[in-house]
């Protein structure tokens, strides 16, 4: 069952990519017009796969699964049975979140997004104080550079009080995949609006964070810019 797809980017690329609800990965060449299931060696750690990010080195997919942690694949590594069709391949990386993060909680957290070189990867997570925090990785390696924690985050183009864990309530992020130029914003007193600044030379991702209680979203959380190159 597919949860997410992804165009691959580049030139002539034609593939066309499905994370599945079993965390695995299949693959649609719509030149050779095949179908092709990528056996990824998915686990109970990993979860579901759901966002798939290609990059502009065509060689090199990355998953995040549902539990937090996010994988880096190389294609090229991926050998493809005549007789089946199946495909099987292994992770170069296995970018785990850490200690503190909480993998059940953080099911409510989607999405993944790159800087402009494709150096980091940045997914979020739900910790165990049910705080959402993004996990920044790096691409090449699969290090775990830093966690930005975003409960707190004064800065936003549309913001209401922190999240607060009242042992009822259950945060969640999402997380767009899409940059755009860099963006502050300005909170001032006797005013509503916050003020918009331009950071020349930055490139971000934009995110919404809130809370839910019995299904129904409140006012907690906002929606934030966080700059990513």
């Amino acid at each position: 069952e597919p949860l997410c797809v992804q165009f691959a980017k580049g030139r002539g690329n034609q593939q066309i990519y499905y994370g599945h609800r079993d965390g695995a990965v299949s693959m649609l060449d719509t030149r050779a017009r095949k179908f092709h299931v990528l056996d990824l060696n998915s686990n109970d750690s990993f979860g579901s796969a759901t966002a798939l990010q290609t990059l502009y080195d065509e060689n090199l997919l990355i998953a995040k699964g549902s539990f937090g942690s996010c994988r880096v694949y190389d294609l090229r590594f991926v050998k493809r049975d005549a007789d089946t069709r199946q495909s099987y391949g292994c992770a170069l990386f296995n970018m785990s979140i850490p200690h503190s993060g909480h993998k059940t909680k953080s099911v409510r957290c989607v999405g993944l997004a790159t800087d402009i070189n494709e150096s980091i990867v940045a997914s979020p997570f739900i910790d165990t104080k049910n705080g959402v925090e993004l996990a920044i990785w790096c691409i090449k390696t699969g290090r775990l550079i830093r966690t930005l924690d975003v409960s707190k985050r004064k800065t936003a183009l549309h913001s209401y009080s922190k999240l607060e864990d009242d042992g009822q309530s259950a945060a969640f992020c999402e997380l767009s995949s899409v940059l755009t130029r860099g963006f502050d914003f300005i909170h001032e007193e006797n005013s509503n609006v916050p003020r918009v600044r331009n950071l020349a030379g930055t490139h971000g991702a934009w995110f919404k964070t809130g809370s839910e209680t019995n299904g129904s979203p409140f006012e907690i959380g906002g929606i934030h810019h966080v700059i990513t190159g």
